[in-house]
């Protein structure tokens, strides 16, 4: 692993961190479902199986058309 992929994982550590936090803090399901999605998506980052990167990149859209449908409902 090279230090950009380190660089790009925490980051989108990070942002499901904050999304996270706002979903406990206002309670939108929405966020809930856009944090799990950059969770998704940094699981993989950090993992050199192409299986990992394939089910992270399924887990990611899933949780993506999650949160917007729920937005939408919202």
């Amino acid at each position: 692993m090279n230090y950009l992929d380190l660089v790009l994982g925490v980051a989108l550590l990070i942002s499901y961190v904050i999304l996270f936090y706002n979903h406990h803090l206002t309670g939108r399901k929405a966020l809930l479902y856009y944090s799990l999605a950059w969770l998704s998506l940094s699981v993989p980052v950090f993992s050199s199986d192409r299986a990992v990167h394939i089910v992270g990149l399924a887990f990611f859209s899933a949780f993506l058309w999650a949160g917007n449908v729920e937005a939408i409902r919202e």
